[in-house]
């Protein structure tokens, strides 16, 4: 008879769906939490968040990764500092299908959820930007822009129509729209460690 064994684990390494690397600022309790508009951790920064190294403070929102060639996502590995990336005002490159497909999901009555990373530290902006990676967070994606076009797959549930006033995403916003929560992923091609604080498990059978 065949026996397998479980193992639970936070990720630590792997690709990610979609090359953004999220601020702990919108995540250090929040998981579980209300919607947000998340935006460049150049707009909107946040002084109050000190959850970074000794307490320094961290900007919120969000910060763009390098890609892995050909693919929407970057390979990360949290052990090593990662580069950012500017995509300018654009959606990022090979990305159009991820997101056609993210919309068709939710449009479809199913949930769209992604481990990305968490930054604690960002130093420069852009491509000369780097982030000091501490953990993988899932999001549950309910919305986007991520470009001045105002139809998929470059936008997606992100207007007063959508959202309220506070959640919108109008003009020249750039954000993603949704909320951090606990959660349980079967995803193969990450590489385990401990189990953290940020929600994120993966639980897989071995041998």
């Amino acid at each position: 008879m065949t026996t397998s064994n479980v193992q639970w684990g936070s990720a630590v390494a792997g690709r990610t769906a979609f090359p953004l690397a999220y601020s702990i600022c919108q995540v250090q309790g929040y998981i579980g939490g209300a919607l947000q508009l998340l935006q460049d951790h150049g707009s909107g920064a946040n002084p109050s968040c000190n959850y970074g190294p000794s307490g320094a403070t961290v900007a919120g929102g969000y910060g763009w990764i390098v890609q892995d060639t050909g693919a929407c996502g970057g390979t990360i590995n949290l052990a090593v500092s990662e580069g950012g990336s500017a995509p300018g005002n654009s959606t990022p490159g090979n990305c159009a299908t991820t997101l056609q497909k993210w919309a068709d999901t939710i449009t479809a009555g199913r949930d769209v959820v992604v481990l990305l990373p968490v930054f604690d530290a960002v130093t420069g902006t852009g491509s000369g930007a780097v982030y000091h990676l501490v953990s993988f967070a899932a999001f549950k994606v309910t919305g986007w822009k991520f470009s001045g076009n105002n139809s998929l797959p470059d936008s997606f549930r992100n207007t007063n129509s959508d959202v309220s006033n506070a959640l919108a995403c109008n003009g020249n916003c750039r954000g993603i729209i949704g909320s951090f929560i606990k959660y349980v992923s079967l995803a193969d091609g990450y590489t385990l460690g401990p189990v953290d604080a940020f929600g994120a498990t993966i639980v897989r059978l071995t041998p």
